[in-house]
């Protein structure tokens, strides 16, 4: 089902700018490939190649802001109680933990 973002500020903006560049470019990209695909098959390797330079690294945008997408939207939609009091990109990467954290992980 569908999952709202939660978050607020500057990342929100971030997180909206990253989801219309990908929800955009995702519905491009399928005919992009297709034509890709269709002109490397009927062994066209000149036209392909000329395509095949947009559609790469278009098909990597929409990969790997999909998977950014579904980080942002999970990290940031924690329930209240096990969320961390730390920014975003802390609870992402795991970083930001005080002494007696480290000093608890180091003693076991």
């Amino acid at each position: 089902g569908s999952v709202r973002f939660t978050g607020s500020g500057g990342i929100r903006t971030v997180y909206f700018a990253i989801l219309i560049s990908h929800t955009i470019l995702a519905a491009l990209i399928v005919p992009l490939v297709l034509v890709t695909l269709w002109r490397a098959w009927k062994v066209r390797f000149e036209k392909h190649k000329r395509i095949a330079r947009w559609t790469l690294p278009l098909w990597l945008y929409v990969s790997v802001t999909g998977v950014v997408i579904y980080l942002m939207l999970i990290i940031e939609n924690k329930p209240e109680d096990k969320k961390e009091k730390k920014g975003f990109f802390k609870r992402l990467f795991g970083g930001g933990k005080d002494k007696k954290e480290q000093k608890k992980e180091n003693d076991y």
